[in-house]
């Protein structure tokens, strides 16, 4: 019997092509890099973080593990990363777009839409969000 899937598993590109998440994956397409200053400060100390904005458009499964004091083993259900929704804004941070994964992925498919994982994500977001 195949595995549920959800309908924000896939992203269909402009020319047609179609991607599919299996993974942990959260497809985001980068809104345009800001110049230098874009910077969110963390104050009380903490040090500047250049971090980047983008719109999710497509989004994985996280995997139901069983508890760490069991020795059974069963099937791992996967199921939607939970509090995503496609559309949603999202900040994380900006060298996640160099990492060479994301370099052979945005050659592929489209300079603008990179993969990143559930904890890259700093914060979701709606409205604006200045990063100067």
């Amino acid at each position: 019997m195949p595995l549920e899937r959800h309908p924000f598993d896939q992203y269909t590109f402009e020319n047609g092509e179609t991607l599919r998440l299996t993974n942990n994956g959260i497809l985001v397409k980068m809104d345009p890099v800001p110049g230098e200053k874009g910077k969110i400060h963390f104050p009380e100390g903490a040090m500047d973080h250049v971090n980047m904005t983008g719109t999710i458009l497509a989004f994985g499964y996280i995997k139901e593990r069983p508890l760490p004091d069991t020795t059974k083993t069963k099937p791992i259900k996967p199921f939607p990363i939970p509090d995503l929704e496609v559309g949603e804004k999202v900040c994380f941070v900006r060298f996640l777009r160099l990492q060479d994964s994301n370099k052979k992925f945005r050659e592929m498919f489209d300079d603008n839409i990179i993969t990143i994982k559930p904890e890259d994500i700093l914060f979701v977001f709606s409205g604006k969000l200045r990063l100067g």
